[in-house]
C-alpha cells in the first residue's frame, strides 16, 4: 500500500522556485531541493518526476505568481505610458535593492536552461509576449501621451521596451552600480516622451 502524501506541494514548489530564482537551474543540486523543500528525494520524483520537471513547474508558478505581481501596473486593460513609466522607475528602485538582486526568474533562464532545454525557452517566451503585449497596450491606449502608432511601430516600441525591462533585471542580478540601472531606466523612458 502506497504511503499517502505527507507535503503541500504548492509550497514545495514555491521553496524550489525561489531556489532556483536565486541560483539558476545549473548551480541547483537536487539535495539542496530536497533541503529547501523538506521534501524527500522520492516525493519530489513522484510529484515532479525529476529535477528538469521541477525547474519547469518553478518556471509556471513564476509566470502565474512573481509575474502577476511584476506586470500588474501595465497588464490592466487600461494601462498607459504613466503606467509604463510607473512600472520602470518601480523597476529601477527594486534593481537596485537587496532583494532585486537576483533579477527576473525569466530574465535569467535563457543563460542558465533555456538555451538548451525547448520547453523551458518556450516558457520563457511565453512571459516575454506576455510582458510586450501590456507595453502594446498601454502604449495603444496612450494616443494623447504619443504620437498615433502603426501596429509595425507599436511593436517595435513594446519589443525594445521589453528588452530593456529584462536588460535592466540582468543588470541587477549581475550587480550593476544602481547609477547604470537609473540611466538605463531613463534612456528607456524617453522613448515613450
Amino acid at each position: 500500500m502506497a504511503r499517502p502524501q505527507t507535503f503541500n506541494p504548492d509550497n514545495a514548489l514555491t521553496r524550489a522556485m525561489e531556489l532556483f530564482w536565486d541560483k539558476g537551474y545549473a548551480n541547483t543540486s537536487l539535495d539542496e531541493l530536497v533541503t529547501a523543500t523538506g521534501v524527500s528525494r522520492q516525493g519530489l520524483y513522484k510529484t515532479f518526476k525529476n529535477k528538469r520537471g521541477l525547474f519547469l513547474a518553478s518556471l509556471d508558478k513564476y509566470y502565474d505568481t512573481i509575474g502577476d505581481l511584476a506586470l500588474h501596473l501595465i497588464e490592466k486593460p487600461d494601462a498607459t505610458t504613466a503606467d509604463i513609466k510607473a512600472y520602470f522607475y518601480r523597476l529601477r528602485d527594486l534593481a537596485s535593492s537587496p532583494e532585486g538582486k537576483r533579477g527576473c526568474m525569466m530574465a535569467n533562464t535563457p543563460s542558465d536552461k533555456a538555451a538548451f532545454d525547448r520547453e523551458a525557452a518556450i516558457k520563457v517566451e511565453r512571459f516575454r509576449k506576455r510582458q510586450q503585449e501590456c507595453f502594446k497596450r498601454a502604449l495603444f491606449n496612450s494616443c494623447n501621451d504619443v504620437p498615433r502608432l502603426s501596429d509595425s511601430q507599436a511593436v517595435k516600441y513594446s519589443d525594445f521596451l521589453t528588452t530593456q525591462a529584462q536588460g535592466i533585471a540582468l543588470l541587477a542580478r549581475a550587480g550593476a552600480d544602481p547609477e547604470v540601472i537609473k540611466n538605463s531606466v531613463e534612456i528607456a523612458l524617453k522613448v515613450i516622451q
